[in-house]
């Protein structure tokens, strides 16, 4: 960590999580640890505890298209 508290993640982990520049993480704190997520990840979980219903194929297509547009 340097002294402005900025966290650098290798590259070779930035690839295996296939994390693109600029991206968005979300910080959050468990059992002590910090866990940084992808935001579409955060998302997907949420509407997975939030929607009772299997994602439909439209919805899949919808959401890999924010992702892209996210990416650019």
């Amino acid at each position: 960590m340097d002294a402005q508290g900025r966290v650098l993640i290798p590259a070779s982990l930035r690839r295996q999580l296939q994390l693109q520049p600029g991206e968005k993480l979300i910080p959050r704190i468990e059992d002590g640890k910090l866990i940084l997520e992808k935001r579409s990840e955060v998302r997907r979980r949420l509407l997975g505890i939030f929607s009772p219903q299997e994602p439909s194929p439209v919805g899949e297509l919808l959401e890999e298209r924010r992702q892209e547009a996210e990416r650019e």
